[in-house]
C-alpha cells in the first residue's frame, strides 16, 4: 500500500492426484486518480488439459462488475476508456465450453476456431482493444467483454463466433460463484 495505489497480488495453485495441477494468479490496483486494473493469468493448467475459453469471459465481467461497484460507491458516473490486453502463448488450446447455472460445462458452436495454426515459435502473442464506454449495467458489461473477446480470438485464433449466440452464453453464465474447470 502506498499513498497513490493500492495492490492486491494472489496466487494460488492446486495439486491432485486425480488430475494435472492448476495455478491462478491475478492483480488487482487501485490509484488515487481512480484508476482500475485487473491482470489475471489464463494458462492456469498444463498445456494438453486446455482451458476453457469461458474463463476469460468469466473474468471480464466479474472485473467490470467489480468496477461498477468501485466507481458506484464513490458517485463516480460518466464516460471511461478500456483498455483491455489479452496475451497468450501459441501452444495454449481454448476447449469451447461454457458453464450453466448447474455449473456443468457444456460444449457450444458459438465459438469456432480455424484449423489453420500460426507457427508455435513461442513467442506469446498480445491483441490490444479499447472502447469509450459510458454505463457498466449488467447487460452492457456482457456486450463489452464479447466485443473484447472477439477481437482478441480473431486476432490471435482466427475465431468465427455467432455474436447472438455468444451473448446469451456469457449473460447466462453464473458468475458470483467459484467456478473452476477441469476437464
Amino acid at each position: 500500500m502506498s499513498g497513490s495505489s493500492h495492490l492486491i497480488r494472489w496466487q494460488s495453485s492446486i495439486s491432485s492426484n486425480s488430475g494435472p495441477p492448476a495455478r491462478w494468479a491475478r492483480l488487482f490496483e487501485f490509484t488515487a486518480a481512480g484508476d482500475l486494473r485487473y491482470s489475471e493469468r489464463l494458462d492456469r493448467r498444463d498445456v494438453d488439459s486446455g482451458e476453457s475459453v469461458s474463463d476469460a469471459f468469466i473474468g471480464g465481467r466479474r472485473f467490470l462488475g467489480l468496477a461498477e461497484e468501485f466507481y458506484r460507491s464513490r458517485n463516480a458516473f460518466g464516460s471511461m476508456s478500456i483498455l483491455h490486453e489479452f496475451r497468450l502463448p501459441p501452444s495454449f488450446r481454448f476447449l469451447v465450453t461454457f458453464p450453466n447455472r448447474q455449473e456443468q460445462w457444456e460444449p457450444t458452436d458459438a465459438i469456432t476456431f480455424s484449423p489453420v495454426q500460426r507457427p508455435d515459435d513461442g513467442e506469446v502473442r498480445i491483441s490490444n482493444s479499447t472502447a469509450e464506454v459510458d454505463s457498466l449495467a449488467p447487460q452492457r458489461t456482457v456486450e463489452i467483454v464479447c466485443e473484447f473477446m472477439l477481437a482478441h480470438l480473431r486476432n490471435l485464433r482466427q475465431a468465427n463466433i455467432d455474436f447472438e449466440k455468444l451473448l446469451s452464453l456469457v449473460a447466462n453464465c453464473p458468475i458470483d460463484k467459484p467456478l473452476i474447470f477441469f476437464p
